[in-house]
């Protein structure tokens, strides 16, 4: 819960009217939940928290804290503290540093229930950095990995529509845009709004309509959804 938390913490997770006390309200309410974590597991968390501030000097500080924890024989095997020292990396801007750190979690950590969620935004982490440098095939095979754990992760699903729309594959897009869409609670808009473009790819017009409309409903102003999307979408229909 306390991650849940922080992703919508996250930049970018909502849209910018309401983006600033979404975030702050989530960052309290996952300060709040922190005390209900079992102690082995509060270090990490509580790092992952100040560190959503994005500020250097306590990524600093956090990277002086757990750095030597990483050897031990717990915190080797530890996913959230990786995630921490990997993100604290990113925020001092040492990437490859933070590439390293997490590959770490892919080939030497076993799966096992208490460490899914942990593992598996390690593993989003390194599949997003795939992504960004060009490494399709061995991104999509990180993602089948993530999503053999687990069948409901909005953020696999989102990814793969990425590399399918960039493909041209609206198909294959718009089945992982519409999973991603339900599996987020239809929450998340701008994969709403990806959506309803890979239909309108698809000239799948009625379902395209349907898509917009819940956006628009949730934010009626949404970017160049009604003219570039919404009203070719109502046009071809007619047509």
């Amino acid at each position: 819960m306390v991650l849940l938390c922080l992703s919508q913490h996250a930049p970018g997770a909502h849209d910018a009217g309401t983006e600033d006390d979404t975030r702050m309200l989530a960052l309290k309410t996952a300060e709040k939940l922190l005390a209900e974590v079992a102690p082995g597991d509060r270090k990490a968390l509580q790092a992952l928290i100040q560190l959503a501030t994005r500020q250097k000097s306590m990524a600093e500080r956090v990277l002086q804290d757990l750095l030597p924890a990483i050897t031990d024989d717990a915190g080797q095997d530890d996913p959230y503290l990786i995630l921490a020292i990997a993100n604290a990396y990113n925020i001092v801007k040492q990437p490859t540093r933070s590439k390293n750190i997490l590959k770490r979690t892919i080939s030497s950590i076993p799966w096992t229930p208490e460490k899914a969620d942990g593992l598996e935004r390690c593993w989003l982490e390194v599949a997003d950095g795939q992504v960004s440098s060009g490494r399709v095939d061995a991104a999509k095979e990180l993602l089948t990995k993530v999503l053999n754990h687990n069948n409901s992760c909005s953020a696999a699903y989102q990814l793969l529509g990425y590399l399918a729309e960039k493909e041209q594959n609206y198909k294959n897009a718009a089945q992982n845009y519409d999973n991603a869409w339900s599996f987020g609670g239809k929450s998340d808009l701008s994969v709403g709004y990806k959506l309803a473009h890979a239909y309108l790819k698809l000239k799948k017009y009625p379902e395209c309509i349907v898509v917009c409309r819940h956006i628009l409903k949730a934010h009626p102003d949404y970017p160049k959804l009604k003219k570039e999307i919404l009203e070719k979408a109502k046009t071809n229909l007619r047509t």
